[in-house]
């Protein structure tokens, strides 16, 4: 009997060893489930800052394209508005061109009347040389626009390469692209 209480008592140490051994894994097994747990959190809040960005690029990005809009429009109407005014300045000229061979034509205060077609042809020439300079500005601020709206596109494709692994924030970033294809 001896022995089989020898062989218990033995059977009981190892078993405690065991319990020990186990509690240290445990003890082990919660530390690293909390450094997973605070790793987790971090994650999720960098998440969230990726998507306010994401979010605000978004909001950044509308604005651009509205104002780059805003630009092409602007510079439609004024495009029109040169060729209304070059038009203008051509029947201008064409009008200084009938007063000087009408000055021409008559011989009574010829010396008075060429005087003031040269000035009225000297301000067409004048007129068509501004409508001329306004249509190469407008050509500018045409090629502005354009490049402004490419920027925009750039920008629009940059925000929809952000990729979110939470639900609500990859909802939110869908949404956000979805937003930014529909501005474009």
């Amino acid at each position: 009997m001896r022995a089989e209480v020898e062989g218990a008592v033995t059977a009981m140490e190892a078993s405690k060893e065991q319990v020990t051994a186990g509690v240290r894994l445990s003890d082990d097994a919660h530390m690293a489930l909390a450094s997973i747990q605070t790793a987790a959190e971090s994650v999720t809040a960098e998440a969230g800052g990726v998507y306010k960005v994401a979010s605000d690029l978004s909001h950044v990005v509308q604005t651009v394209l509205d104002a780059a809009q805003t630009v092409v429009e602007l510079a439609k109407q004024n495009d029109k508005a040169v060729g209304d005014a070059a038009m203008g300045s051509m029947i201008v000229t064409e009008a200084a061109n009938n007063v000087a061979a009408i000055s021409q034509e008559t011989a009574a205060g010829a010396e008075e009347m060429s005087a003031s077609a040269e000035e009225v042809s000297a301000s067409a020439q004048n007129v068509t040389a501004f409508v001329l300079k306004q249509v190469d500005n407008i050509k500018d601020v045409n090629i502005a626009a354009e490049k402004l709206k490419a920027m925009a596109a750039g920008l629009q494709e940059l925000v929809s390469q952000f990729k979110l692994e939470d639900n609500a924030s990859a909802r939110g970033a869908s949404d956000i692209a979805h937003a930014l294809k529909k501005a474009a």
